[in-house]
């Protein structure tokens, strides 16, 4: 998964880990005036 997105210079970065992601998602929140948090999980469950 991963998303490619075009920065506010013009030029295109590519992100791809969902740390990253959740960056990049919060930051852009917060630049609306809107607070962010940002919850990681996995999809796959833990084996037991």
């Amino acid at each position: 998964m991963g998303f490619v997105v075009l920065n506010e210079y013009g030029a295109v970065e590519i992100i791809t880990s969902e740390l990253d992601i959740a960056h990049f998602v919060a930051e852009s929140m917060e630049e609306r005036g809107h607070k962010a948090t940002i919850i990681l999980f996995s999809e796959s469950a833990p084996k037991e």
